[in-house]
């Protein structure tokens, strides 16, 4: 979240961190951000409006940086069906072992290793409570809207990962979004809204929310609508890139299309791990070829089938559905990139330029 990374853009106040530096680990935790936030709440007047964006990193330390309180290193037991002690790789990211940065040394089984994790959500918990009764004795949590959202999910070995985030899969890409309404608005409370969304429909949807308007340049949709009257979901499909392998996915409530460039991971390591051999190799013997595509469909949980294997007919129809959809989806992004990026003028491809304009992405004609 440093300044360099362009994420100051559209804040009137933003207060970064260094990237290295002493003192950096407590600037980043809760209880550093927290105060900060606090501090600059303090100084606006109390009926004045505003929006904040905190971002905080104790659930991603937790490997690094032991509870100060023992109490949260044993709050949660150990799952007996996750007994095994998992491998310890070299790298920093690897498949089917922990990364060393990750490994807490000695032999510790994927149980222990989750529950120490449960345990570091149960204290992030509790601070946030402290931070929301800080807010109501200043008077100002009755008319604030607090949303939790998670940026990624943690592995446990679901999609080969153990200890870290970085594929395409249900355990990085289903995250918390959780809200808590300010007392003035009409939002069903205690409601679990079904359906899929995406995190750039936040804005979109906070904004509506609160009688502001949604700027044309926004790719969310808002889901205001399902919170306030329960109507389905305005989103059918959402999208992910990224990832280790450089792919991208298709996500719809049941299912997940994704496609990976196993030989564009950052290192010949993390290619190895996954693949068992080099991303060099030309595709005679173990790896995996320079371009290949691997395209992988998954249900996202045991719920999607109704826990028996999905029939051929139901998978081949779910695979051709979030298919089209992710060759149309990568197509307007390569396309639009090109247009904003100069690659490319707008005479050449007038109908993706007049939609870039119509989100006022491009600028006016030229």
């Amino acid at each position: 979240m440093a300044p360099i990374r362009g994420v100051a853009k559209g804040f009137q106040t933003f207060q970064g961190f260094r990237e290295f530096g002493e003192g950096l680990e407590q600037e980043l935790a809760f209880e550093g951000v927290g105060t900060k936030f606090m501090n600059w709440l303090q100084g606006r007047a109390a009926d004045a409006d505003w929006f904040a964006y905190i971002e905080v990193n104790d659930l991603e330390r937790t490997w690094s940086r032991p509870s100060l309180d023992p109490f949260f290193e044993t709050f949660a037991k150990p799952r007996a069906e996750m007994a095994h002690v998992p491998p310890v790789a070299e790298g920093e990211h690897a498949f089917f072992a922990v990364p060393r940065p990750r490994w807490s040394r000695g032999a510790k089984t994927l149980g222990e290793y989750e529950a120490r994790y449960d345990g570091a959500v149960r204290e992030f918990d509790l601070k946030l409570k402290k931070l929301l009764e800080r807010l109501d004795r200043n008077g100002r949590l009755r008319t604030t809207t607090v949303v939790l959202v998670g940026a990624f999910g943690i592995s446990f070995g679901e999609g080969g990962l153990y200890l870290d985030t970085g594929a395409l899969t249900a355990a990085d890409l289903h995250v918390p979004w959780v809200i808590r309404p300010s007392e003035d608005l009409s939002i069903r409370r205690g409601a679990t809204i079904d359906g899929v969304v995406s995190l750039v429909d936040l804005a979109p949807t906070l904004l509506e929310l609160h009688g502001l308007p949604v700027p044309v340049g926004m790719q969310g949709v808002s889901h205001a609508a399902s919170l306030e009257h329960g109507t389905p979901s305005a989103r059918a499909i959402a999208y992910a890139s990224g990832g280790f392998q450089r792919g991208i996915a298709a996500i719809e409530p049941h299912w997940i299309l994704a496609r990976e460039r196993p030989a564009d991971a950052p290192s010949e390591l993390l290619v190895r791990s996954w693949y068992g051999g080099a991303a060099s190799n030309a595709g005679d013997g173990p790896g995996v070829a320079p371009g290949t595509v691997i395209e992988r469909l998954v249900p996202r949980d045991a719920a999607s089938t109704g826990g028996d294997p999905p029939s051929d007919a139901t998978t081949a129809a779910a695979r051709e559905r979030l298919a089209f959809a992710l060759d149309a989806w990568g197509d307007w992004v390569e396309r639009s990139r090109a247009l904003l990026h100069g690659r490319l003028e707008p005479t050449a491809d007038p109908k993706t330029a007049a939609d870039l304009r119509r989100r006022g992405l491009l600028g006016p004609a030229r």
